[in-house]
């Protein structure tokens, strides 16, 4: 199989509903058990993944359109969500991890930055229908709101907000915030 770009993003896009509809309401018993010692619950590898989205893939994505291949990787501690995780509940790091968020890059040639834009939780009667139904955000976000379309205008941002985001403001926060240490130079050089 040859890697695709666009087919690799439809399905990890589909991560984090795909976990709470397997997780959320499970007993503790379920989401906390594992396998033994060295082995991770659903519980940790949640907390896994989100401490990798927060700290791992950006900064390494940032390392490689910065540098390319000639600096290598921070090490990436696979093992802080133990701590990070302690006292949150299955459904506090599924909150969590099932934001949509958007994200933006911009460079002048010479050095990027990232922005992401704020995120919102996708709400559990629509993550089953694009989960257990297998269909689109989008098509579920047009029968939900009663129009064609939407992903073209408010996108599910204005939906589930009613209008006060939209899908392009929230894309705007995202390039503002990239765009900070371009037009604020001075507060990044310190």
């Amino acid at each position: 199989m040859e890697f695709q770009l666009d087919q690799a993003i439809d399905i990890l896009s589909r991560t984090p509903a795909t976990l709470n509809s397997l997780l959320r309401g499970v007993p503790d018993e379920w989401t906390m058990g594992n396998e033994g010692s060295d082995t991770w619950s659903a519980y940790d590898v949640l907390g896994h993944l989100i401490h990798g989205e927060e700290t791992d893939w950006i900064p390494r994505a940032r390392i490689i359109l910065e540098d390319g291949e000639s600096r290598t990787f921070e090490p990436f501690d696979r093992f802080t969500q133990f701590e990070k995780s302690k006292g949150k509940s299955a459904g506090e790091l599924l909150d969590e991890f099932e934001t949509l968020k958007g994200w933006a890059y911009v460079t002048d040639g010479s050095r990027g930055s990232f922005g992401a834009s704020p995120s919102i939780i996708v709400p559990e009667v629509l993550l089953h229908a694009v989960v257990e139904r297998g269909r689109e955000l989008a098509e579920v976000i047009d029968e939900t709101a009663g129009e064609h379309d939407v992903r073209s205008r408010q996108g599910a941002w204005g939906v589930l907000s009613r209008d006060l985001l939209t899908r392009a403001m929230s894309f705007e926060v995202a390039l503002a915030a990239a765009f900070a240490p371009f037009y604020n130079a001075e507060m990044y050089a310190r």
